[in-house]
């Protein structure tokens, strides 16, 4: 199970609460996923990522202003969920 979190909900997000709400849920979902009996079987695995900010069109669209440093490339996090996943077995 992979699901996206995102770093601002560790914090309060006060301009964007339902947002930072929903992250939340996702961190307590993969943390209680990822807990020993938690009915998921032993081999699964429960992975969050947790970006800043994606380097997506959309973002780079609308995000203002527009300071892409420390914005995650898709590709990376494609890279990461790919060895996470597919770390003992070949993953087509």
């Amino acid at each position: 199970m992979v699901l996206t979190g995102a770093i601002p909900a560790l914090g309060g997000t006060q301009t964007m609460i339902g947002y930072g709400m929903a992250k939340a849920a996702v961190h307590q979902l993969v943390l209680s996923q990822a807990a020993k009996g938690s009915g998921l079987p032993e081999t699964a695995k429960a992975i969050a990522i947790l970006p800043l900010t994606l380097d997506t069109p959309g973002n780079r669209q609308f995000k203002r202003p527009l300071d892409t440093q420390n914005w995650t490339p898709c590709e990376t996090v494609a890279e990461y969920v790919a060895n996470e996943i597919c770390w003992r077995r070949p993953c087509f």
